[in-house]
């Protein structure tokens, strides 16, 4: 598996990974993004069904908007700089979560999700380990 975030990481990407993990931010962005990384695939001579692409997903879910939106607040507040490295940071419910991500796909935007942890972020940038 492999991002397609910088130049020499999405030629690295094409040309030998399955799995291709996405780093744009919105759909419409993402959707180019992975037409280009199928276009690529296709002209090193690789079949693009075969590469998955996967957006990158932060989320916080809880019962009601507002909660999740107070707990990727105080997630924010634990460290000098927000988590904002996936693609899509999601702060909601589950269901309004799974609208979100079937748009994405819908759009052409991502064949599937890679989920990242909002709190193994934090123990990470802190200096802790799990």
């Amino acid at each position: 598996m492999r991002r397609a975030g910088r130049p020499e990481e999405f030629e690295v990407a094409v040309r030998r990974a399955d799995v291709i993990r996405s780093t744009e931010p919105d759909p419409v962005a993402a959707a180019r993004q992975r037409e280009r990384i199928r276009s690529t695939v296709l002209t090193a001579g690789r079949d693009p069904d075969d590469v998955v692409v996967l957006a990158d997903v932060t989320a916080v879910l809880e019962a009601t908007g507002e909660g999740a939106a107070r707990t990727m607040a105080h997630l924010d507040s634990l460290t000098a700089t927000p988590f904002t490295e996936a693609s899509l940071r999601f702060t909601g419910t589950p269901e309004d979560l799974a609208g979100v991500l079937q748009s994405w796909c819908e759009a052409g935007a991502a064949d599937g999700f890679y989920c990242l942890g909002c709190e193994m972020y934090l123990l990470i940038r802190r200096g802790r380990s799990a």
